[in-house]
């Protein structure tokens, strides 16, 4: 759209009911859940007149409902979504060798929010009860793992 002359320069048909939408922190991506879907888009370079949005990452069905909230750390680098199945997940915008996408249980109400601390070690989460959950990172293996 130009603010400017107050015109609609192009349209985009995510082809399906938008459900959650959110910008990253370093504002170079943002974030689009449709349904259970998810895809990132890299924001268009301001310098063209019209560039098309590209997707950069795209995940299919991560949760068993609408996904409801997307989050992402404070350095861009991983981003949370919820949905009503009372599940958060995890997952990394670039390639990290070991890590899978995480799930994190315990909620007893569908979760209304979810967000990062300022150093990335603990991920909250409010659900309808207005309970908080907190998750800290904790970098140890433990007995279990290392076998």
């Amino acid at each position: 759209m130009n603010f400017v002359k107050q015109v609609v320069i192009a349209y985009f048909n995510f082809k399906g009911k938008v459900t959650a939408i959110e910008w990253s922190h370093d504002s170079q991506f943002f974030a689009v859940a449709i349904g259970t879907k998810f895809r990132v888009f890299e924001v268009p370079p301001m310098k063209k007149a019209v560039a098309p949005l590209v997707v950069y990452k795209k995940y299919g069905n991560m949760h068993s409902q609408d996904i409801c909230g997307i989050a992402w750390s404070m350095d861009s680098r991983f981003h949370l979504t919820w949905s009503s199945d009372m599940t958060l997940k995890m997952m990394s915008l670039h390639k990290l060798e070991g890590f899978s996408p995480f799930t994190f249980g315990g909620n007893k109400k569908e979760i209304v929010k979810a967000f990062y601390s300022k150093d990335n070690k603990r991920i909250f989460s409010i659900n309808a009860r207005g309970l908080l959950n907190l998750w800290k990172f904790v970098d140890e293996i433990s007995e279990g793992a290392k076998k």
